[in-house]
């Protein structure tokens, strides 16, 4: 196999494979993220805050939307990686034509349900009338780009999942500087307003789209993409759905609970809105080299178990793991010691600061909490079994924060009982999946980790 571009995680020193493979995708994932701030920060500064509320006003629907689509295209990712530790390139490339055939289905069936929900999921958290209109309109261009967002993050899964986390790097850095490009033509000298940001988040996706399609187009290897090969293999579609679908849904079920979170947050006002989308680009941020670790570590538990190397798959567990407590701890110091001034990156609103400094006071000192969490359900979904930490996640991140949001504001109606469920499902999500991982987890019942 090909190995110009791949990191083989069956072999050679295990942290420095790790990290090697880790820091690409790390980087990929901040181009991605910075080229959807990019929205916030020119329209924040373009615009004013009531332009940065409506986009922040859907952004966590955007979050659920795209955290499915990444999880759709991991369960394309670990079935290729698995066989790629096999050595079986047959059945690398029924996983590659099988997963862009339903993920362009899918993606299509997507659209059209998002552009039916708007409206409603935007009364449903409460979002004022003053930002509206224009929240509908944002949402409604950005969802046309979904079909190139889903096939990019399928073809970049499948790339990873042979080792390369290289070129998705590369068309992130030249999707980022289209986005940003485009932002500052559609927003600041055409004036299209959120419009224009919204417009030019589509054809930055389309951008990274056609790169990662080229690519595998063009490849010689197992994972070449086919016009002809284009079809349905049964059991690799259920391999497929069956790490895919489950870990889409837990990104849906965090991303419903922060829906539910945001519309609490909405009923203190457009500064509450506005402070509170700010301090989530700063999470967002903060949590890349977690997020990138987790995709690592699933990447290689996939490629050792597809060896046969346990033992190999067992140290990356503790090193994934050390890795995103460290970092957590690190992150969330300095996060909480800056936080007004990391704010006004993103609005000069003293009042909307205030309220995201309340944010950052909750949230960074308990990000420990959050980094181990994730990595437990990494390391669970890199074993092939996806549907248990998406119910357990759906249990904690998503039921408890509903009870929690629902009931406290009649007892505490103070905008700190919002923010502090966070920590609180963080805590139980870990502890619950912890005890799921040594009871019932093949790799955690034979040695600790």
């Amino acid at each position: 196999m090909h190995r110009a571009h791949s990191v083989d995680l069956t072999q050679g020193i295990l942290w420095k494979q790790m990290l090697r493979f880790a820091i690409p995708l790390l980087l990929s994932n901040l181009f991605q993220l910075f080229y959807n701030t990019a929205d916030a920060v020119i329209v924040g500064n373009a615009i004013g805050t009531s332009a940065l509320a409506a986009v922040g006003a859907g952004g966590q629907l955007v979050s659920v939307v795209v955290g499915f689509s990444v999880g759709f295209s991991t369960g394309a990712s670990v079935v290729v990686a698995r066989y790629f530790g096999a050595r079986n390139p047959e059945k690398i490339g029924k996983t590659v034509h099988t997963a862009f055939v339903m993920g362009f289905l899918g993606s299509l069936a997507l659209t059209m349900l998002c552009e039916i929900l708007v409206p409603p999921v935007l009364r449903l958290i409460h979002t004022p009338e003053g930002v509206f209109g224009e929240a509908v309109l944002y949402l409604r261009l950005y969802f046309l780009g979904l079909v190139p967002l889903l096939l990019y993050n399928i073809g970049a899964g499948i790339l990873r999942g042979v080792g390369d986390s290289f070129r998705p790097l590369l068309f992130l850095v030249a999707t980022c500087a289209a986005n940003v490009g485009l932002d500052l033509l559609f927003v600041v000298v055409f004036r299209w307003g959120v419009a224009g940001a919204a417009l030019a988040t589509v054809l930055a996706q389309a951008v990274a789209c056609l790169l990662v399609i080229y690519t595998l187009i063009c490849s010689r290897e197992s994972y070449r993409l086919e016009g002809k090969k284009l079809g349905i293999d049964r059991q690799i579609l259920k391999e497929i759905v069956s790490i895919g679908v489950p870990t889409g849904l837990q990104s849906v079920v965090a991303g419903l609970s922060r829906i539910v979170i945001q519309s609490r947050v909405n009923l203190f006002g457009e500064l509450a809105m506005a402070g509170t989308v700010a301090y989530t680009r700063v999470d967002s941020f903060q949590a890349l080299p977690i997020d990138a670790m987790c995709m690592t570590t699933t990447t290689l538990i996939s490629q050792n178990l597809g060896a046969q190397d346990e033992q190999r798959a067992r140290k990356g567990i503790r090193f994934g793991l050390w890795f995103c407590a460290v970092f957590a701890l690190v992150s969330g110091g300095a996060i909480f010691a800056f936080a007004p001034q990391i704010l006004r990156m993103f609005t000069a609103d003293a009042g909307a600061i205030a309220y995201g400094v309340r944010m950052a006071s909750v949230m960074a000192t308990f990000y420990m909490l959050c980094a181990l969490s994730s990595g437990m359900s990494a390391v669970i979904r890199g074993t092939g079994d996806a549907r248990n930490p998406m119910l357990i996640s759906m249990m904690n991140l998503c039921v408890f924060r509903i009870i929690w949001c629902s009931l406290i504001l009649f007892v505490w109606s103070d905008i700190l009982a919002v923010y502090i469920s966070y920590p609180i499902s963080w805590g139980l999500d870990l502890f619950c999946l912890v005890l799921y991982y040594k009871k019932r987890c093949p790799l955690g019942k034979t040695k600790r980790v």
